[in-house]
């Protein structure tokens, strides 16, 4: 290895699909070696059959050798771990964003409650317990969007606003090391462009744009989907089942960002005319219901969007929640979760699924094994099995991707054309076949890009100034 390898970051991400986001990052200068995780995020059970939990699985990693942690947004599947580090020896800090930090006290609290929940099923211990948590939420420390801090010596860190979340970032990691030139590396989180609670800027600042060498760390939810492939059907399905005399309208959706982004739509719709404003709109799960509240009165979000409830709206509640549920009165009702297997849903979705007066509408992505994707896979009259019970589908069940919170292949490699010099591309955080066609994608968009590679496949990639080094098998 010639002299400038001397100075090197091996990239290694631990999680093959979309669930469990953590990427090691160990910097090797000649006299030291550092390092930090970006993300470490809860495995979220895809397949009702597996029985197997990836989050119990013994770490590839000491978290005592790790320095500091950074964190990119507030999804349970990217810091729904962070406990677990200090239950295993972690005595360093998490760097996040402020809007990150307050909602974590919120998450961090639910995701306890749902780890000991299923730990007492399963008889077992729970992931991390209530001290793990407070440990975590004590050792958070915060920064503005766009001011540079240093968390270790030779280690320069820049939030930059993303429209993903409330609070998400795009992460700028400028390494150096005496006698070589500066590794940057640009971690892209979750990314999205726009959000209509906030205005996020076009392009991120000159200086980042013009960075001689860039490395760029990209993620590839919906890599082999184009912006052109949106369907805007929302509205019009909401339209037509209300026309049609539907009962019921139930819209599962996420707790946070979703819920209140149908919140919004739902009071655009009434005052277009959409809505009958005397319909009444309920909305169900606590803890979308305690976003509800930081979105309105803590959040930085756009004062003229504060007031994103729509009319004639009411919060429901376990004790009238069966009530909600017989009534004879034309409703639309908004309930957790977005895949329909969580929180209220579960209970709306089997008493309702035998009503032909009733619709429900999807507005995630919902995944395999998932009673959303269940319920997808059914057409109208069929027979589909919940929680053992036979019941048969007579509600009409529709969904979108209009309200994805993740850019698109092609916003993606517009994103990255930006920056003047990329050096390289790394492949994250997508499931395995849609990472291996989105590389192919930027390979035939990205001429000026020297090396493209694919992260989460059992590879560490390690790279310098200049690129890739070489690629080394990880048995993990």
């Amino acid at each position: 290895m010639g002299n400038r390898h001397k100075f090197s970051a091996d990239i290694t991400s631990f999680h093959q699909n979309v669930s469990g986001s953590c990427t090691l990052i160990s910097v090797h200068c000649p006299k030291e070696k550092i390092n930090f995780l970006v993300d470490f995020g809860l495995f979220q059970r895809e397949e009702e059959s597996k029985k197997e939990d990836k989050n119990y699985e013994k770490l590839p990693f000491n978290p005592q050798n790790v320095n500091f942690v950074i964190l990119t947004h507030n999804h349970a599947d990217h810091v729904g771990r962070v406990p677990l580090l200090y239950k295993n020896g972690y005595f360093g800090k998490v760097y996040a964003t402020h809007d990150t930090k307050k909602m974590m006290f919120l998450s961090l609290e639910d995701n306890q409650k749902i780890i000991e929940i299923n730990a007492k099923k399963e008889n077992k211990k729970p992931l991390y317990n209530e001290f793990d948590k407070q440990h975590t939420l004590e050792n958070i420390i915060t920064y503005d969007f766009c001011e540079t801090f240093t968390p270790h010596e030779g280690v320069k860190v820049t939030f930059l606003k993303n429209a993903h979340l409330i609070g998400a970032a795009l992460i700028l990691v400028q390494l150096s090391c005496e006698g070589y030139d500066d590794i940057n590396l640009l971690f892209t989180g979750d990314y999205k462009e726009h959000n209509v609670f906030f205005e996020t800027p076009k392009f991120v600042p000159e200086w980042i744009s013009k960075l001689p060498r860039l490395h760029i760390i990209c993620e590839s939810t919906y890599g082999v989907i184009d912006s052109s492939d949106n369907e805007y059907v929302f509205e019009d399905n909401i339209f037509k089942w209300l026309k049609q005399g539907k009962q019921t309208i139930l819209i599962p959706a996420l707790s946070l960002g979703r819920f209140q982004e149908i919140a919004y739509t739902l009071k655009t719709m009434q005052e277009k005319g959409i809505i009958d404003k005397n319909i009444p709109i309920r909305f169900d799960g606590s803890l979308a219901i305690k976003y509800n509240n930081l979105y309105k009165y803590s959040l930085n979000i756009s004062e003229n969007m504060k007031d994103f409830m729509p009319y004639n709206y009411m919060y429901v509640d376990n004790a009238i929640r069966n009530n909600i549920i017989a009534s004879e009165n034309t409703q639309i009702i908004v309930t957790t979760s977005g895949m329909g297997s969580f929180g209220p849903a579960q209970e709306y979705i089997p008493k309702l699924i035998e009503r032909d007066n009733v619709g429900i509408h999807f507005t995630s992505y919902v995944a395999e094994g998932t009673l959303g994707y269940k319920l997808l896979k059914h057409k109208n009259d069929e027979f589909v099995t919940i929680n053992s019970v036979v019941k048969e589908n007579k509600a009409e069940i529709a969904t979108t991707r209009e309200f994805s919170s993740h850019a698109k292949r092609d916003e993606l490699v517009n994103f990255i054309k930006q920056f003047e010099n990329v050096r390289t591309v790394l492949i994250n955080h997508g499931e395995v076949s849609v990472k291996e066609k989105f590389a192919n994608y930027c390979k035939h968009n990205l001429k000026n890009t020297k090396d493209i590679a694919i992260l989460g496949t059992g590879y560490t990639i390690r790279l310098n100034t200049w690129g890739i080094v070489k690629s080394i098998y990880e048995k993990y």
